[in-house]
Order: structure tokens, then sequence, then C-alpha cells
């Protein structure tokens, strides 16, 4: 996510993003989309990327499968395994995500959902006034919703 500490090429949904909280817990891309999956009814039971992104998903899905593939040392630069050793260490860790598959649930968010964005400069998106929106300052955003889908898209979409 945005900021994540040694994170290569940290950002959440595009470099514009500065901080989201889903019900006030912070997340990024893969906070969002592993929110999203769950709503679909659908666990998240691994992922591969950076150790950055690795723990994102496991602070909200602690028995995940993670694949660090590359370690950063700063915002832009890091170190990656080579492609023989990531194809080694993702297929191991799918394999063992999937021996345990009955284990993982759906990530729940409770509703109704408070949708929170900040944004990196002053005026990011154009506001307009409608039901589900305010604007709390002028880079914070709060969408509102009956559930995170219907939250996120008074934001835009996932």
């Amino acid at each position: 996510m945005a900021g994540a500490k040694d994170g290569v090429i940290s950002h959440s949904y595009g470099f514009e993003i500065q901080n989201i909280w889903v019900n006030n817990q912070i997340v990024g891309e893969i906070g969002a989309r592993t929110m999203l999956a769950g709503y679909l009814e659908i666990p998240v039971i691994m992922l591969a990327g950076d150790a950055a992104a690795c723990k994102e998903l496991q602070e909200l899905v602690p028995h995940a499968e993670c694949a660090a593939v590359k370690t950063g040392f700063s915002r832009t630069g890091g170190i990656s395994l080579s492609d023989q050793a990531a194809y080694s260490l993702i297929g191991e860790k799918v394999r063992h995500a999937v021996e345990r598959l009955p284990v993982f649930r759906p990530y729940e968010v409770s509703a109704p959902v408070e949708l929170k964005v900040e944004f990196t400069v002053q005026g990011t998106p154009i506001y307009r006034q409608r039901e589900g929106v305010e604007r709390e300052n002028e880079r914070v955003y709060v969408y509102r919703g009956k559930d995170l889908v219907d939250a996120w898209l008074r934001w835009g979409n996932f």
C-alpha cells in the first residue's frame, strides 16, 4: 500500500492516493481486494509480491500463504529472486495454500461501510455533493454505503 515501509513502488490505486480506510481500518489495494473477494464469498489464500505486500495481506488473513519474491530497501529499489527461484517459491506456496483450502474463510466487512480516501494533493477528485459522499477537508473524502460495494462505487470502481 502507499507508504508501506520498504514497499517496492508502493502505491494504492495509483500514486494520487495517500491512504484508504475501510471502517477505520487502513488498507491498500491488497486489503481492498481481499475485502471485495470476501464480499463475493471468496477467500484469499495466497499472494506473490514483495515482502511489504505479504505483510499487508497477512495482517488481514494471517494464515494466507505468501511468496515474497522481492524485498525492498527503499520505495524505488529492492532485490528480487531469480526467475527460477521465484517460480519455485510461488508453486510451493500455491500447493500449500490449496492443500489447506478448508481452513480459509472469506474476509468479512461489517455493514454499513465507511470508505475514507486521502489524496496526495488538494482538490482530487472534483467534489460534487451527492448522497453518501462527504468532503472532510481538501484532501479527504468519505464515502458511505450500505455495504462495501455500495460505499466503494460512490468513490469509483475497484
